[in-house]
């Protein structure tokens, strides 16, 4: 009887083992595994987060939403993520929408960087739009709006609406046309005139007349350079030797007059026949006399270029 009862007891436990292991293998986790590391997201809203969603990292479904935690001003969601999966301090997490008729998961981009985030460590959280939040949102806006401000913008709106229907019949639809057909006849015009080739080879000209201009500026750039080294030149030495030739020109006109006062007294001995060089021109005795002793003079300097001039000095 005992027998019996123990191998009822020890099938209990093994078919409720294999139900806990088929249990967390249906929700993909290992029981002799690392164990999960956990997070906190927090959200100003969860938009119909469930707990037990799962969590994606890339696409690629490494953990779940362990518990919902409602606080004062947001919604602080804990999840288990996968240990072999790395966040870091710039990881954001978002709650998007997983299946087309409903469902929700939690999608990370686990960030970059040198050191990954402790486990335990919170996580900002955002909701991606969708239509439940949209008309969520409108139905909130719908609430807080007055209903006298809502008569006034519908009101509004039927003006506008009305205006536009009296602008649409005052249009004639023949000028319009009209306007359409001059706009095409424009445009092919300037098709055409786009097409010749003088218009085509027009950048081409502005091209290489600018070209020139640049030239042209160049050499005028380089003549201006010239010029200004022309003008350093002249500056640093000509206009000092000028300064030093104009500073003693006032000697030099003083030496000039004197020469000259010499020059005239010259002249006036010469034109007196009473004086020395008077009678050396007008004198023939006397001109005989000179111009013999200058002959003889030429003959001894040329005897001293021809012959050895030997000199001798008697010791005593």
């Amino acid at each position: 009887m005992r027998r019996r009862e123990i191998k009822v007891g020890l099938t209990v436990l093994i078919t409720i083992a294999v139900l806990y292991l088929v249990l967390l293998w249906g929700q993909r986790r290992n029981p002799f595994g690392p164990r999960d590391h956990e997070y906190s997201i927090r959200f100003a809203h969860i938009s119909g987060l469930l707990q037990e969603d799962p969590v994606s990292v890339r696409g690629y479904t490494a953990g779940r939403v362990v518990e919902l935690i409602p606080e004062a001003d947001a919604i602080r969601v804990r999840i288990a993520l996968s240990p072999e999966i790395a966040l870091y301090p710039n990881a954001v997490a978002e709650i998007q929408i997983r299946e087309l008729m409903g469902g929700k998961q939690i999608a990370i981009d686990p960030g970059n960087g040198d050191a990954p985030l402790p486990n335990g460590s919170e996580l900002p959280g955002r909701t991606a739009p969708d239509f439940s939040t949209a008309f969520s949102d409108v139905g909130n806006v719908m609430d807080a709006l007055d209903p006298s401000q809502a008569a006034q913008i519908a009101a509004r709106a039927d003006r506008l609406l009305q205006r536009f229907e009296a602008l649409a019949s005052a249009i004639d639809p023949q000028k319009v046309a009209q306007s359409l057909d001059h706009l095409a006849h424009s445009s092919a015009q300037i098709d055409r005139l786009l097409s010749q080739p003088e218009i085509q080879q027009a950048p081409e000209r502005l091209d290489q007349s600018w070209a020139r201009l640049n030239s042209t500026l160049a050499q005028a750039e380089a003549t201006l350079q010239l010029l200004d080294a022309i003008g350093r030149q002249v500056e640093s030495e000509t206009l000092p030797r000028a300064d030093s030739a104009l500073a003693s020109l006032p000697a030099l006109l003083h030496r000039s007059d004197r020469l000259l006062g010499r020059a005239g007294s010259l002249m006036r001995q010469l034109e007196n026949p009473e004086s020395m060089l008077g009678r050396a021109i007008y004198d023939p005795v006397l001109s005989r006399q000179v111009d013999s002793t200058l002959t003889e003079l030429i003959g001894t300097l040329r005897q001293i270029q021809t012959k050895r001039v030997v000199v001798g000095f008697r010791h005593r």
